[in-house]
């Protein structure tokens, strides 16, 4: 059986899907752009980014692979990387791939989150302090303020971690 590249499917945007665990046990997806050789487009850093930053609008310049791409069409293929988080520092006009990019954290370290338990038709609530940060799906260990006791549970949204699952 011959290999097939991706290439030769002559693919334009593709979509990784990253797989959450949540409690509906969904699938989260986002888009991400080709790289340069699959689709002879960038994304450009439009400053010196550094890690850890949240994406914006005016942070990142779509090259356009089409003469006279209207800005609309540069802000669509933007979209899917607003809001992600960057990995490594990205210097001025330095390409921004997938491999720079990962989801941010909803749980920051030393926050307040709320502990959930879920059990049958029974849901107990709890406040802790999160040790460390997690993005949707993250594992993160908090600190249960009642009993003073450390548990780890997995983000389920801003601020709420569920235990025990």
């Amino acid at each position: 059986m011959g290999r097939l590249s991706v290439s030769a499917l002559r693919l334009r945007p593709f979509t990784l899907a990253a797989a959450c665990l949540l409690a509906t046990a969904a699938v989260l997806s986002f888009t991400v752009p080709p790289s340069q050789a699959e689709a002879g487009e960038t994304l450009r850093a439009a400053r010196l980014l550094s890690p850890g930053e949240i994406l914006e609008a005016e942070d990142l310049i779509a090259e356009a692979a089409v003469p006279g791409e209207s800005s609309d069409e540069q802000h669509r293929r933007l979209r899917p990387l607003l809001g992600m988080r960057l990995r490594q520092a990205v210097p001025a006009g330095g390409v921004i791939g997938p491999e720079d990019v990962t989801l941010p954290p909803l749980v920051k370290r030393n926050t307040r989150v709320t502990l959930q338990v879920t059990a049958g038709g029974l849901r107990l609530l709890a406040e802790g302090r999160a040790l460390d940060e997690a993005p949707l799906g993250g594992t993160v260990p908090v600190i249960n303020l009642s009993t003073r006791r450390q548990v780890s549970g997995i983000v389920v949204g801003p601020g709420r971690v569920e235990v025990g699952r």
